[in-house]
């Protein structure tokens, strides 16, 4: 019997193939916990949610074939199709791989480094070539005999970069193009099917042909009698109609009573219970008022181009004028407070890494593990890291703790973070989300004394799963960097309550969480950092948005630039003036001033004490 890995299994598709022709499955992985428990439900219960990322050779079994039908999102015509993209780990370079530009050196246009990973969830197709370069160095005796690579039509433009990559791994590429309905399935569906087998075994690979004779149609498998449970009953079904009936009634009758004034009045808010606009009796700030301008208008336009008004009445108000908004920044003593009495606070490596990466509070919260690179793959820090000494060093003294790793022969540096995920708010319930643009999806150099203090952070919720586990209870199943103690999705209002009472305790004058954010920005405009890099470190659509943000920031260095220019032309006027001055002058001592030291950025990264 032939044995299988199937890697990015979903709910068992591709393995449940393998299983009926007779493969016997050894191991199975997916990310998604709901595509395991469907797996394990369906196919076996080998199958173990995995991020494929924190995977090494040691964590898989031996098989004769690998199958994996890695992620398509990025490709198909039904995704966002931002292709196949590499990010150097070394200088967080991204890259799109293509047929034009591969090189089977694959290095980064950046730094001319090997050493990447998946930018993009197609990418993770080079997560395989990467186990099979382990396996070829650590246990050759697991390199499969064949690979089995599943994927969509569009992949058809890439297929030169993997038949290149099979190449490089010791396989002949064979890729046909299948279609679901000439194999007795009623659906009309394309899908690349890329073979490998090792360059060792007789080239004998042919494809079985298509069955074009018969295609079945969705009526031929369709049950004729199905459980009235399965439909939506005819007394809501004409309640909904009904409901639907009466709000395009409404809007008949009171379209005549729209003027531009009550436009003017009308200030909005929703109702969370019903999810329902209704006038709003307090005040509303001015933002909210254009948003709220816009929608309506948009809403009269939409009755205009229906025929239900004649004109829009919305176009002829006022737009509101919204205040230009300040940030309040923390001083060189609001820092110092924090860095030094915020240690008694849980979340205190999630403001310390805000203050030196200047992320968002969702971008804080929706952050995982496997999005933080310090190196050293996690699953590797979980195995071998000396826990057990960690556990009596005093709680974020991150020189201990950097001595005791170099005892161990564990050498630290600076990492990096991905941003890929945010922490909504959803009506009152957290909900994570992939962020929307390519540039608020950005990777930020961390200093090596925040990797440190995220080491600490890390024992602290590997006791907290420990505990979880002796209960019996799922501690932190998304593998977030920052949750509750019960290992769920932290409340992004309760957070900002938690910073709200941490800065009263520790007699800090309020500052907002977002304030951090800004403090990274000034700092970094203030030590002379260029806007457009201080645009990428915040994540900023435009490198004109953030000048104007900041523009109370710009004006201080013209300000500044401007004197010392004055005082150049008056010293060129009067040298005699200057050489008195040098003559007078007294050497002063250097100053070291909390948290500046480390101010200079990529990371914006400042200095813990």
């Amino acid at each position: 019997m032939y044995t299988l890995n199937d890697f990015f299994c979903g709910c068992g598709g591709l393995g449940l193939g393998f299983q009926n022709a007779g493969f016997k499955i050894v191991g199975a992985w997916d990310f998604d916990k709901y595509a395991v428990a469907t797996y394990r439900e369906n196919v076996g219960d080998h199958v173990v949610q995995a991020d494929i990322q924190k995977m090494c050779i040691e964590d898989v079994p031996k098989a004769d074939v690998w199958a994996f039908g890695f992620p398509c999102q990025d490709l198909s015509v039904a995704g966002k199709q931002a292709g196949i993209k590499l990010e150097c780990a070394d200088c967080g370079t991204v890259w799109e791989v293509s047929a034009e530009t591969y090189s089977e050196e694959n290095l980064c246009p950046g730094c001319g480094g090997t050493n990447h990973r998946a930018a993009t969830r197609s990418g993770m197709f080079f997560e395989i070539m990467r186990l099979l370069a382990e396996a070829r160095e650590r246990e050759p005796e697991k390199v499969p005999k064949v690979l089995v690579a599943e994927n969509v039509k569009a992949l058809r433009k890439l297929l030169p970069v993997l038949e290149a990559e099979y190449g490089k791994a010791g396989y002949k590429c064979h890729a046909q193009l299948f279609n679901s309905k000439y194999w007795g399935v009623p659906q009309n569906r394309e899908r690349y099917i890329v073979v490998g087998t090792l360059d060792s075994l007789p080239d004998t690979y042919t494809y079985p042909e298509e069955q074009h004779d018969y295609v079945p149609k969705l009526s031929t498998i369709l049950e004729a009698d199905v459980d009235d449970k399965f439909y939506i009953a005819d007394e809501k079904a004409h309640k909904i109609i009904d409901q639907a009936l009466q709000r395009i009634s409404s809007m008949g009758k009171v379209h005549a009573t729209i003027t531009p004034d009550r436009v003017d009045n009308l200030k909005l808010e929703i109702n969370d219970d019903t999810g329902e606009a209704a006038p709003s009796h307090g005040p509303v700030a001015a933002s909210s008022l254009i948003q709220q301008r816009r929608l309506i208008i948009a809403a009269l336009e939409y009755a205009v181009d229906k025929g239900r008004i004649n004109r829009n009445p919305g176009k002829k108000t006022r737009r509101p004028k919204s205040k230009p908004k300040t940030n309040n920044i923390l001083t060189d003593e609001d820092m110092e407070t924090l860095g030094i009495k915020g240690t008694k606070y849980r979340y205190y490596p999630a403001y310390m890494l805000t203050l030196t990466t200047a992320c968002r509070r969702g971008e804080i919260l929706g952050l995982d593990w496997q999005h933080v690179d310090i190196g050293i793959p996690w699953t590797t820090v979980d195995r071998y890291f000396p826990w057990g000494d960690i556990k009596k060093l005093p709680k974020w003294d991150t020189k201990a703790l950097k001595t005791l790793l170099e005892d161990h022969n564990i050498t630290l540096g600076d990492g990096y973070l991905r941003l890929v995920y945010q922490m909504v708010d959803d009506n009152g319930t957290p909900f994570r989300d992939e962020l929307k643009t390519d540039l608020s999806r950005r990777s930020l150099m961390i200093t090596e004394e925040m990797v440190l203090l995220l080491i600490f952070w890390r024992l602290i919720q590997n006791i907290e799963k420990k505990k979880a586990a002796e209960r019996g209870i799922e501690y932190n199943p998304d593998n977030l960097v920052f949750c509750t103690r019960k290992g769920t999705y932290i409340y992004p209002r309760n957070f900002t309550k938690m910073w709200s009472e941490n800065l009263r305790s520790m007699g800090i004058d309020h500052k907002r969480f977002h304030d951090l954010r800004h403090t990274v920005a000034t700092v970094m405009l203030e030590d002379g950092e260029a806007m457009n890099t201080v645009q990428e470190q915040l994540g900023h659509y435009d490198a004109g948005f953030t000048a104007s943000r900041y523009g109370h920031v710009t004006a201080k260095m013209r300000n500044s630039a401007a004197v010392k220019l004055g005082e150049r032309l008056e010293k060129v006027r009067n040298p005699e003036a200057e050489d008195e001055e040098n003559a007078n002058s007294v050497k002063k001592e250097d100053t070291v001033i909390p948290f500046q030291e480390g101010r200079k950025l990529k990371s914006a990264a400042c200095k813990i004490k």
